[in-house]
């Protein structure tokens, strides 16, 4: 039997790529339209795709590291004063989602922006992200939770959250949301490490789908 085929880019469909609407994993994230949209806005040859740097991307990449990172502290810290521990945390995830959808709108202006995002952009978010979120997100979770005081409601009183401290020798102690933060910041280092990492083992097959789209394009304006 003749294996099924992306509509996009023509490779065959294996495993759960044919959940995509008949399209490959990386040609779901950027259908044939939007790259076709870039294509004809931007003067690009072949070699320009495939020379297209890694620190090319780094912008991007960074740029959603460090945003999401606020994202998750501020909703902490908006939910802690809201209504304690748990809405805190709940107030992080919230962000989290939030700034994952941001990023996403952000990853569309390929077809509506002058100001274009390169298809290996959005695919390397896309692997960079996945990660990311999920090293930053459970290692907050697990710091946050385990060291911030379970406080509801009413018990909530104003700064509370920078004045609870935890002891960590008989004679010195830290902010809660202090040892929260820096946490966070060793998962932001640990995440962007194995996002980056994910990122450089897709990119040959980004570059290689984006190619075969570029050929369909070259071929439909021949």
């Amino acid at each position: 039997m003749t294996p099924k085929t992306c509509v996009d880019c023509g490779v065959a469909l294996t495993g759960l790529s044919s959940f995509f609407g008949g399209r490959c994993v990386d040609c779901a994230r950027v259908p044939y339209a939007r790259a076709k949209a870039f294509f004809d806005r931007t003067p690009l040859t072949e070699q320009d795709i495939q020379n297209w740097k890694f620190s090319k991307s780094n912008k991007t990449l960074l740029g959603y590291a460090l945003f999401l990172f606020a994202c998750i502290a501020v909703g902490s810290l908006v939910g802690f004063g809201k209504g304690g521990t748990y809405q805190g945390l709940g107030y992080a995830f919230v962000a989290t989602l939030l700034g994952i959808v941001f990023f996403r709108w952000r990853m569309k202006l390929i077809t509506v922006s002058p100001i274009s995002v390169h298809p290996l952009d959005v695919n390397r978010w896309f692997n960079f992200a996945f990660p990311y979120t999920f090293i930053l997100f459970f290692a907050w979770a697990m710091a946050y939770m385990g060291w911030m005081p379970t406080l509801v409601g009413t018990l909530i009183a104003p700064g509370s959250i920078f004045s609870h401290h935890v002891r960590i020798t008989p004679t010195v102690s830290l902010p809660a949301f202090g040892l929260v933060l820096l946490v966070g910041v060793v998962a932001l280092i640990v995440g962007m490490v194995v996002g980056f990492f994910n990122v450089s083992r897709h990119d040959a097959k980004n570059k290689t789908r984006l190619l075969a789209q570029f050929h369909r394009w070259q071929q439909s304006n021949s």
